[in-house]
């Protein structure tokens, strides 16, 4: 049976998907300056870092008899992993459009 995409395919579209993030978001983050800033541009990468550890944890190795896709360590990972990065994002994400401080308020 033949997969749908192929697992060149896939590392080509989510780099060019990556790619876009940080082009996409690199400008708006020039013009917008402010708090938020260029460094929205990091998402890009680090959706790609992201993906390539998503590869490394589900690989199949004939060798050893791994795969990742049958481990429930595995999906536990991956569950910790986005939380902690999307906690993480949104942490920074809010510090930067509020201030370290939260919203500021008007009196």
């Amino acid at each position: 049976m033949k997969e749908l995409i192929s697992p060149v395919q896939s590392e080509i579209l989510v780099g060019a998907i990556a790619l876009m993030v940080t082009i996409a978001f690199g400008i708006y983050g020039w013009r917008a300056g402010k708090k938020n800033g260029v460094w929205l541009a990091a998402l890009g990468p680090l959706l790609y870092a992201a993906w390539r550890c998503h590869v490394y944890v589900t690989r199949f190795d004939p060798n050893t008899g791994y795969f990742g896709l049958d481990r429930v360590s595995v999906l536990l990972l991956e569950v910790v992993l986005a939380v902690a990065l999307g906690t993480a994002v949104g942490k920074v994400w809010n510090s930067r459009l509020n201030g370290p401080d939260g919203p500021e308020k008007e009196e």
